[in-house]
């Protein structure tokens, strides 16, 4: 009996022993992860390889590097935690990408690197195969019928706090990234930093973006490195979230279309005194490849000027460009209703092409009115532009006159108008208005924006006429000694017939006040803001 005890306590002893040295042995094993490896793996991705779908290649040789060479490469602390590179300023048909991702993958390999496109690159960019299991994806912004939302959405793919979009074939050191970084985070909220590339021209711009008008106005800032807008290749960072919240975060010609966007939120971009990166690959060496860039950049200006409502572009030196309608389109806007037009609950007044092409239509009229020795004077709203600031008030849409009855036969133009319509030599065309007993002449057949003519007569000192329109309060009578003498003044760039005792005048037809006072046509319905 007491040799069986002994044993039981001995057995007892060493499976107490045992079960010390499993526990201790698992809780080491616990807190080391040297022994063990977590490995991401692209089931997709190997079951095409194992289907022979796509060929076997190794990795390139700059991504050959173990997880201890990644941790203990030259990163600054945070950055690479941080950013997201976008690649978007390319062409499919000459680039550097391959070269340009191989060189941030290197300095930066745990950066992800996005490259976007508005379209599937073509010719397609073969050298990705070898990557699909790194830092680096592509993504086209084209919204195919077939594709989902999540496909297109930027909110899915950049998940950093911060984007730095890097122009293509462009070189950095491994310290500039971080460095600029810190110039970043030292600007004002929402603010951009940009870097230049040695070598490369960089222009600071000054710019207005006038909605209401349609108008973006470019004024050059030599030696200033606060900036609304940047002509040249620049690296950018820029906040993620400020990116995102963007209409438009992407969409070429980039990255001007994201200066129209951010000067529009009175956001700068900030050039960074010191730092510089370098050119890789010489890009668009031969002449026809510049050309071919030129022409995709001009019809890109062109779908963005249309996407943002832009209409006019002052350039430095005042060179104007026109975006919008001409004597062989339609005018910006359509059929007016209540005299209100529709841009007006847009937010915004004529567009400028609009206001040019009557001012053209009113400067041809006055011309072959005086030529004739028709006496003619302002009416109604143009008047009161002319009183105010010399040309048209900028939210109408039309330009008024009125003439005296009898002097219609002095001209021809005016006298065959009113059996049919007739186009010019100049193609301004003259004809009879459908709305009542008066003449119109349109800019062209196609674009109908139009001086209209009233006849008045005469009848015991009182000017009156056939047609009067019951929504227009200041469509009335008035004494004819108004136009004994009638009196020049500035309006579309000439000098133009008006009553005498101009403010009297209008103060008659709109009432006390309202000179001093600007109100769109139907206050009741929309107010100046």
């Amino acid at each position: 009996m007491v040799r069986f005890s002994w044993q039981r306590i001995l057995i007892g002893v060493a499976s107490v022993n045992l079960f010390t040295v499993l526990y201790i042995w698992r809780t080491l094993d616990s807190r080391c992860s040297c022994g063990t490896f977590a490995v991401s793996v692209n089931h997709t991705v190997m079951k095409r390889m194992f289907e022979n779908k796509i060929e076997k290649k190794p990795p390139p040789s700059f991504m050959l590097k173990t997880k201890s060479q990644l941790m203990h490469h030259n990163l600054p602390s945070g950055v690479e935690s941080d950013v997201t590179f976008v690649l978007y300023e390319f062409e499919c048909f000459e680039h550097d990408l391959e070269e340009t991702v191989k060189h941030l993958s290197e300095i930066y390999p745990l950066v992800p690197v996005l490259i976007v496109s508005d379209f599937v690159p073509y010719p397609p960019l073969l050298f990705l195969r070898t990557m699909l299991n790194y830092n680096v994806q592509l993504i086209s912004l084209d919204p195919g019928a077939n594709k989902s939302s999540t496909m297109t959405n930027l909110y899915n793919f950049i998940k950093t706090k911060y984007v730095v979009f890097v122009p293509d074939a462009s070189r950095m050191t491994s310290t500039v990234l971080s460095e600029l970084l810190q110039f970043f985070l030292f600007l004002p909220h929402g603010h951009l930093a940009a870097a230049r590339i040695r070598g490369q021209k960089s222009i600071c711009f000054s710019l207005e973006v006038d909605l209401k008008r349609w108008t973006l106005t470019y004024r050059q800032n030599a030696g200033i490195k606060i900036c609304d807008s940047l002509q040249g290749k620049h690296l950018l960072i820029w906040s993620t979230q400020q990116l995102l919240d963007l209409n438009q975060p992407l969409v070429q010609p980039f990255p001007e279309a994201l200066f129209i966007q951010t000067t529009s939120r009175n956001l700068k971009v900030h050039i960074s005194p010191e730092h510089l990166l370098s050119e890789g690959k010489l890009l668009f060496k031969d002449a026809h490849l510049r050309e071919k860039r030129r022409m995709l950049d001009s019809h890109r200006r062109m779908n963005l000027y249309k996407k943002f409502g832009i209409k006019k572009i002052i350039l430095p030196g005042n060179q104007v460009y026109w975006f919008g309608c001409e004597k062989h389109t339609s005018r910006c806007f359509g059929t007016v209703h209540n005299d209100m037009p529709e841009y007006l609950f847009q937010g915004r007044w004529t567009p400028p092409c609009c206001l040019e092409n009557l001012r053209k239509t009113a400067r041809h009229v006055f011309n072959i009115l005086e030529k004739c020795e028709v006496k003619y004077w302002l009416e109604g709203g143009s008047l009161m532009g002319a009183f105010r600031s010399g040309d048209i008030i900028p939210w109408d849409y039309d330009v008024d006159i009125g003439v005296y009855a009898d002097d219609v036969l002095k001209c021809e133009w005016l006298k065959n108008a009113q059996k049919q319509s007739i186009v010019d030599t100049s193609g301004f065309v003259w004809e009879k208005a459908r709305e009542g007993d008066f003449l119109r002449v349109q800019f062209s057949q196609t674009n109908h924006l139009h001086v209209d003519i009233f006849p008045f007569s005469s009848r015991n000192g009182v000017m009156t006429k056939n047609t009067w329109f019951k929504n227009h309060p200041q469509d009335r009578e008035f004494p004819e000694h108004f136009l004994y003498p009638l009196e020049k003044l500035q309006f579309v760039g000439i000098m133009a017939s008006v009553p005498n005792n101009v403010k009297g005048f209008l103060e008659l037809k709109f009432g006390k006040g309202a000179v001093d006072n600007p109100q769109y046509p139907v206050p009741s319905v929309l107010k100046i803001l």
